[in-house]
C-alpha cells in the first residue's frame, strides 16, 4: 500500500473519531463574565477535550539535483624514473718484497673494484578525467505532516467564580472576565475596561476520571474554584509616592523607611546587595550579588515610625551565612505592589501601579 493511500486511510479514521465527539466539540470552552459589583457569584459549565495529533505522509513537489557528465579532460603529472647499475673495473697491482740476500722480488696481483650508479630521467603520465555539472529538476518527496487530531478525553469543567473585597461597591463601568478551558486546565483573563480597581485571583482545580479511554474517548470532570479579590489601588500607591530614606545596615539587619503602609499584605520589597572592593573604582559589569531577589514576607518586618513605616529586612534569612562581615556594602532596595501568596494579579497595567515602584541605591558600611 502506498503512503498516499495510507494518508487517505488515516484521514478517514480521524474523521470517524472526530465525528464521534462532534456534539462535545459544539459545546463552548470559553465563557465571559460581566462584573459590575452587584452579582458576586457565578457558576458556569465548560467543555473541551484532550487531544493528540495524528501524522501521515504526503508526496509534495520539490526540486532535486543530480550530477551530469559534460565531457572530459586530461590531467598530467611528471615524475622521475630512476634505474641503478652495478659497475666493476679490473685493476692489477705488484706486491714487492726484499729478501735476505738484498734482492727485491715483485709479484703481480689482479683485483676488481665495483660501485652502484643511479641515473634518473623525467617521465610524464596522463589520465582522462570526466567533467560533471550539477543539474536541478522537478521531483516529489515524501514528508510527514499532521493530518488531524484524535480525542483522548472529553472534559467537563464546573467553574465556580466568587468576587470578594470592597463589598457593597458598584463599579463605574462593568469589567469583563474570560474563563477558558484548555484540556483540563482553566485560564482567566481580564478585559481591561476599568482602571480604578485591582483584581487578584486565586484558583484551585481538581480532576476526576469519569471513564477510562477505550474504543471511544474517555471522560474527565474538573472542579474549578476561582476567587477574585477587588483592591483599591489608591491605598497601595501611598508607599510608592515618596522617597525611601533612613537606610542603615548591620551584620543581621537592613532597615529603611517608606511612606505609610496600610495594606501590608500587598507590600513587597526587592533587594540587591553586594560587598564592594575598595580597590575597584568603577562599578563592576557583572556584580557578585549576595542577594538579588524579592524578599519573602517572612523576612520583612514592618513597624510604625511616626508618619512613616520602618521596614526591617532579616539578612540571615536572605544570606547563605549567619551575618555580614565588617566592610562596605552597596546595592539597591525597591518597594512595589505584591500579590499575596497563591494569588495572581490579573491587571498589572492598572493605574497608578503601571510601572510604579520606588527604589533607592545605597552604599553603607558595617564597622
Amino acid at each position: 500500500m502506498t503512503r498516499s493511500r495510507l494518508s487517505g486511510l488515516f484521514a478517514f479514521l480521524i474523521s470517524a473519531v472526530l465525528s464521534s465527539s462532534a456534539a462535545w466539540a459544539d459545546q463552548s470552552s470559553t465563557t465571559t463574565l460581566q462584573f459590575d459589583g452587584t452579582n458576586r457569584h457565578f457558576t458556569r459549565t465548560l467543555k473541551d477535550s484532550e487531544r493528540h495529533p495524528i501524522f501521515g505522509y504526503e508526496e509534495v513537489p520539490s526540486t532535486c539535483t543530480r550530477e551530469v557528465a559534460t565531457g572530459s579532460h586530461q590531467e598530467c603529472s611528471t615524475s622521475d624514473s630512476c634505474s641503478t647499475s652495478h659497475d666493476c673495473t679490473s685493476t692489477s697491482e705488484e706486491v714487492c718484497r726484499t729478501g735476505s740476500d738484498g734482492q727485491t722480488e715483485c709479484t703481480p696481483i689482479s683485483a676488481q673494484r665495483c660501485s652502484d650508479n643511479t641515473s634518473c630521467s623525467p617521465v610524464t603520465s596522463c589520465t582522462n578525467v570526466t567533467d560533471y555539472t550539477t543539474e536541478t529538476y522537478a521531483c516529489t518527496e515524501t514528508v510527514r505532516v499532521q493530518i488531524g487530531e484524535a480525542t483522548d478525553f472529553n472534559t467537563t469543567a464546573n467553574v465556580d467564580v466568587t468576587f470578594v473585597g470592597q463589598e457593597g461597591r458598584t463599579l463605574s463601568r462593568a469589567e469583563s472576565f474570560q474563563v477558558r478551558l484548555a484540556g483540563v486546565a482553566t485560564q482567566v483573563s481580564i478585559g481591561g475596561g476599568t482602571h480604578d480597581t485591582l483584581f487578584t485571583m486565586k484558583k484551585t482545580e481538581s480532576v476526576r476520571l469519569v471513564r477510562a479511554q477505550g474504543a471511544q474517548p474517555g471522560e474527565k470532570e474538573v472542579a474549578v474554584s476561582i476567587t477574585i479579590r477587588l483592591i483599591d489601588p489608591t491605598r497601595l500607591s501611598v508607599p510608592l509616592s515618596q522617597e525611601l530614606a533612613d537606610l542603615a545596615i548591620a551584620p543581621k539587619l537592613l532597615q529603611f523607611t517608606s511612606a505609610k503602609v496600610t495594606d501590608t499584605e500587598y507590600f513587597g520589597v526587592a533587594l540587591q546587595l553586594r560587598r564592594t572592593n575598595r580597590y575597584q573604582r568603577k562599578e563592576p559589569r557583572h556584580p557578585r550579588w549576595l542577594v538579588n531577589s524579592d524578599v519573602a514576607q517572612a523576612a520583612t518586618r514592618l513597624s510604625d515610625s511616626g508618619d512613616r513605616t520602618l521596614v526591617s529586612l532579616d539578612l540571615p534569612q536572605l544570606l547563605k551565612r549567619n551575618q555580614l562581615r565588617k566592610g562596605t556594602y552597596a546595592g539597591k532596595v525597591s518597594v512595589m505592589f505584591r500579590a499575596p501568596n497563591g494569588e495572581t494579579l490579573l491587571n498589572p497595567g492598572t493605574l497608578p501601579l503601571q510601572g510604579a515602584d520606588r527604589s533607592k541605591n545605597f552604599e553603607l558600611k558595617i564597622k
